[in-house]
C-alpha cells in the first residue's frame, strides 16, 4: 500500500481532535505489552534485580539498562501506525505518558 499523505493528515487531525480521556484510553490499549516483548521485559527485570542485589549499586549501569528498555518499548510502539500518529498529534504527551506507565 502506497503512502497517502492526505489520509495520514486526516488521521493525524482526528487524533488531535480526540478528547484527552479518549486519547488516554486508546493509548493505554496500544501500549499493552505484546507477547514477544515479555521476554525482553523479563530479561531487563532480571538484570536490574541483579544490580540491586550487588553490594554496590552502579547507578550508571542501572540508568543504562532502563534507557535500553525504554528505547526498545518505544520502538515497538512506534511501529504501530496508530500509536505513531497519536505520538505526533497534539495529544502526544498522553501517548508518551501511557508508554511510561
Amino acid at each position: 500500500m502506497a503512502y497517502n499523505e492526505t489520509t495520514n493528515r486526516v488521521s493525524l487531525e482526528s487524533k488531535s481532535s480526540m478528547s484527552e480521556k479518549a486519547a488516554y484510553e486508546e493509548a493505554v490499549k496500544m501500549v499493552q505489552l505484546k507477547p514477544q516483548m515479555e521476554g525482553w521485559k523479563n530479561f531487563y527485570e532480571n538484570k536490574i534485580i541483579r544490580l540491586y542485589t550487588q553490594p554496590q549499586l552502579d547507578q550508571g549501569e542501572l540508568q543504562k539498562l532502563i534507557k535500553e528498555y525504554i528505547y526498545i518499548r518505544t520502538q515497538e510502539c512506534m511501529v504501530n501506525k496508530e500509536f505513531a500518529l497519536g505520538a505526533k498529534s497534539t495529544n502526544a504527551h498522553i501517548y508518551k505518558g501511557a508508554l511510561q506507565e
